[in-house]
């Protein structure tokens, strides 16, 4: 069986595509002295220089042209920056899967901190794989720097490792050849040519994981395929998409129709490439197996450690919690916390510090979206606000409705009972939970009609739409008699229509008499 952490590696390796290397002293190293082509930098000349190789290789900073060729052997496109000062304040940090960064730019590490705080500001959302190399001799001198300039950086396993936001960074030495420094302590050293390798190997086993796994083979085979999908909407389409906007009623619907075209091609590559074998009992398998995991933890479901449980849960994985009932003689204890839900006993099983929310925060993936922009949340079919005395309601507005407002516009809302964590304990249904403000919620969909409520907006400008305003770290709406509603989340335009459709079967229900007896009869 491959194991967890190979497949972790071939997704990873399967993603990459390209790394910039910055360092303020790049070589060519060979038995001759060799003429070096310095990358052009604003405000610093560029000129032929020859460099020589005498010295040891702290003095000679990287080898740029072993870094090239050792990222080429993993289908790796590298560029390699000469920076004698670092990047300049107006230059942008070049976007690339991995960012192999000097420490020293002739000062204590200021220059690369500021790289750093470039990228987590440029592209926030990215997932930088970040590399301090350096031929500083104490590496605890850098993560000091890192956790006194970024207060909320998350220190992984050792002190070389370090997670901003979505950026991790990892600091790995140079490869010196000179004497370690009196008082410091060893660390290992890595030469260039072996350094994607490395770094390979520590992401993988940093961003690994069964979904994220699969969600890297996605998006590989996705650029793999990205010319074909642009072979699919060829410039001779433009006069058929005019025609075809001329022809649609109203004609400005047709400038989001692109989308859900994207998506049906992205889609159709997904499922063809089959990316759903990623998760399938194989993969699950490697993982459980995997060393490095804190899995199973049996105490979760009433089960004392050293029991041999495998038999459960080998059916459990394969035929899904309807096997409970053939195992034979398993202990009722057991058996009712498996089919005990509503505390994640399965998922505290698994080894999830926090069973309970892990399952409401793969609930929301599948329901909510997630906000990629900073750009003002609309309101729409879906959307979920708290009034000013904290009663929450979800908009069941038809989404044709929610558009092109003239003036202004009632919105049908639909009440949300909110359900304390006592109710929830007690066994109250629900029907959505979320996290607002670091806490679970719980909420129940209200589906009787006298309890809708309508509450009117206008847009900011004629024949527009209604947007959210922030005020400090809120985003709200206001309606027409100035009551503020704070946005609170946009759920999927499936999961919306899905209750939109649940409101209008309510609606169309028809009373009439009957015999009773005959009524019963037919349950």
């Amino acid at each position: 069986m491959t194991s967890f952490a190979t497949r972790s590696e071939d997704a990873l390796k399967h993603f990459l595509r390209t790394a910039v290397v910055v360092d303020d002293r790049v070589s060519s190293i060979s038995k001759e002295n060799v003429s070096v082509l310095k990358t052009p930098s604003r405000g610093i000349k560029t000129d032929i220089a020859t460099v020589s190789t005498s010295g040891d290789s702290q003095d000679r900073g990287v080898d740029g042209t072993a870094l090239v060729e050792a990222f080429l052997k993993e289908d790796i496109l590298c560029t390699v920056l000469e920076r004698r000062s670092g990047l300049e304040d107006d230059e942008k940090i070049p976007i690339a899967d991995i960012f192999v960064l000097d420490w020293m730019f002739g000062d204590t590490g200021g220059k690369a901190v500021a790289c750093i705080k470039k990228c987590t500001v440029d592209h926030p959302h990215a997932v930088h794989l970040i590399c301090i190399y350096t031929s500083e001799p104490d590496i605890s001198k850098i993560s000091k720097k890192i956790k006194e300039d970024f207060p909320g950086v998350i220190g992984i396993e050792s002190n070389n490792i370090f997670k901003i936001n979505n950026t991790y960074i990892v600091i790995l030495k140079k490869k010196t050849f000179s004497n370690i420094h009196e008082g410091v302590a060893p660390f290992k050293e890595i030469k260039e040519e072996d350094l994607p390798k490395e770094l390979i190997k520590i992401f993988s086993a940093l961003t690994g994981g069964l979904l994220s796994n699969a969600v890297l083979h996605a998006l590989s085979v996705i650029r793999d395929n990205t010319y074909t999908v642009l072979s699919r909407f060829p410039s001779s389409l433009d006069p058929a998409f005019l025609s075809h906007r001329v022809y649609s009623n109203p004609c400005e619907d047709t400038e989001q129709h692109i989308i859900p075209l994207i998506c049906s091609e992205i889609s159709s590559i997904l499922t063809q490439e089959k990316i759903s074998e990623h998760l399938n009992i194989d993969a699950i398998n490697a993982w459980i197996a995997a060393d490095n995991t804190p899995h199973q933890n049996p105490q979760a479901l009433c089960i004392e450690r050293g029991k041999n449980i495998d038999n459960y849960i080998s059916n459990f994985l394969i035929n899904g919690i309807k096997e409970i009932e053939k195992i034979p003689n398993m202990p009722k204890t057991i058996k009712k916390s498996i089919l005990n839900i509503r505390e994640s006993t399965m998922t505290s099983y698994w080894g999830s510090d926090t069973p309970t929310k892990s399952d409401v925060e793969l609930a929301m993936l599948m329901s909510c979206e997630y906000m990629y922009s900073e750009n003002s949340p609309m309101l729409k079919s879906g959307t979920i606000v708290s009034d000013p005395n904290s009663d929450y309601y979800i908009c069941i507005q038809p989404p044709c409705d929610c558009v092109r407002i003239d003036n202004k516009r009632p919105f049908i809302f639909a009440p949300l009972i909110s359900i304390e964590d006592t109710d929830y304990l007690k066994n109250k249904n629900f029907n959505l939970a979320c996290i607002i403000k670091d806490k679970i919620k719980y909420f129940k969909y209200v589906y009787k009609p006298y309890e809708i409520k309508s509450i009117t907006f206008s847009p900011d400008k004629h024949n527009g739409n209604i947007y959210t305003k922030k005020y400090k770290d809120k985003w709200s709406f206001t309606s027409l008699d100035d009551k503020e509603f704070i946005w609170i989340m946009q759920l999927k335009e499936v999961h919306a229509l899905k209750i939109i459709h649940e409101h209008a079967v309510n609606l169309s229900r028809i009373g009439l008499t009957e015999s009773d007896w005959l009524r019963r009869c037919g349950r």
